[in-house]
């Protein structure tokens, strides 16, 4: 599987437990349907569809997920789909470079229009004695530093390019989407972050490399072989979900026994949004810097979206609702989980309790992730969590 973006909680590293305490527990072969509904990335809705014949509902509020989960089900391409897809990016590669909001708001050299405050950008040092102060960048002082000068005018670019196509109706919303793929993992390539879009790195560390091409021949090879559209893919509030389902459900007769719900929350208070808010601007043909919080040195979103996980008593009864809503259209939930999140094993015992139902718990031990200039090293006495995965059923 083709990794676009790296992401915190991905499951990647987990395949083999989720493999051996989901997926082998049903027969691979059955016309089920898998819904993920926090799919981010979408890797074990794709983890599903290699390993099985099942159908995928992928679900995630987050517009970048729907982005990436156009990869889930296999579709071949014709010989002039192919020919049409490498004609259409070599002529959005070498289109000529713009400036917009992209470059300015967040790109080296740029000039942000939503920040008036640049004490934003120092840097807080430390004297040789301890003492802290703050120093600017001499050389980006006024600029948000998540892309080079030249690749955030590509991606505004290419970005512009393809809202005019499909505002004119010259390309499809899902081959506008496979294309804002090859863009995604443009800009990801090319970020200067520390793995995630919550902080750029306070030097330009692409002084010595060469900028990453925007015609991804791996990419593009992988798309050839790979190339697919989800069955669906949602961007609506989980505990929706499955009201939404019911009424579908019904009218195709679908049964309980034929749907599993696969949820992978996130474990903490902090959001996932301020993370990759700069993916979202990327898929959003709406965007504009009135989204953006004034002074945020990251350019985090000015509205942020309700956050049920922001606290234990709210992720208590969230999940609580979630599980029973997810029993009226499915006998099978698993839920993964971390020994480090807010919710502790009594508290799913609780629920189960509460309301007379059966469950299994698996764990298994893994590294806690890390990013940015520590390279990703795991140190210390506390970089082991546990992974759970608990299967709830009637």
């Amino acid at each position: 599987m083709k990794r676009i973006i790296g992401y915190l909680g991905s499951k990647i590293n987990l395949f083999d437990f989720l493999r051996e305490n989901m997926i082998n527990k049903f027969n691979v072969n059955e016309d089920k349907i898998f819904i993920d509904l926090f799919s981010g990335t979408g890797s074990v809705s794709k983890l599903i569809n290699n390993e099985t014949s099942w159908n995928i509902i992928s679900n995630d509020l987050s517009l970048y997920s729907r982005i990436l989960n156009i990869q889930i089900q296999l579709y071949k391409i014709t010989k002039n789909e192919i020919d049409k897809l490498k004609e259409t990016l070599i002529y959005l590669d070498n289109l000529d470079l713009i400036e917009g909001d992209f470059y300015n708001e967040f790109s080296m050299g740029g000039t942000p229009k939503t920040i008036n405050d640049n004490n934003v950008f120092c840097i807080r040092k430390k004297t040789q004695d301890g003492k802290l102060y703050f120093e600017n960048n001499q050389e980006y002082k006024n600029s948000r530093m998540f892309f080079k000068g030249i690749v955030g005018k590509k991606i505004d670019t290419i970005k512009l390019e393809l809202k005019k196509l499909f505002d004119h109706n010259e390309i499809t919303e899902n081959y506008k989407d496979l294309l804002l793929l090859f863009l995604m993992n443009y800009m990801n390539k090319n970020s200067n972050y520390t793995g995630v879009y919550g902080a750029y790195l306070k030097h330009d560390k692409f002084k010595k490399r060469k900028v990453v091409p925007f015609l991804d021949e791996s990419l593009f090879e992988y798309i050839i072989k790979n190339y697919s559209l989800s069955q669906k893919k949602e961007n609506i509030r989980s505990s929706k979900l499955a009201d939404k389902c019911i009424d579908e459900f019904k009218l195709k007769n679908i049964n309980k026994k034929d749907v599993i719900v696969y949820m992978d929350p996130p474990y903490s208070t902090r959001s996932y949004e301020s993370n990759y808010h700069i993916l979202d601007y990327l898929c959003d043909f709406e965007f504009n810097i009135k989204q953006i919080k004034f002074n945020s040195k990251t350019a985090t979103k000015n509205k942020k979206i309700e956050n049920p996980f922001n606290s234990k008593n709210k992720t208590l009864n969230y999940f609580e609702n979630l599980i029973i809503n997810s029993l009226k259209i499915s006998d099978d939930i698993f839920i993964s989980y971390s020994s480090d999140g807010l919710l502790k094993q009594k508290d799913i015992d609780f629920i189960v309790e509460k309301h007379s139902l059966k469950l299994n718990t698996f764990t298994q031990k893994y590294k806690r992730y890390t990013s940015g200039e520590n390279k990703g090293q795991n140190t210390g006495k506390n970089n082991k969590v546990f992974e759970i995965l608990w299967h709830i059923k009637n």
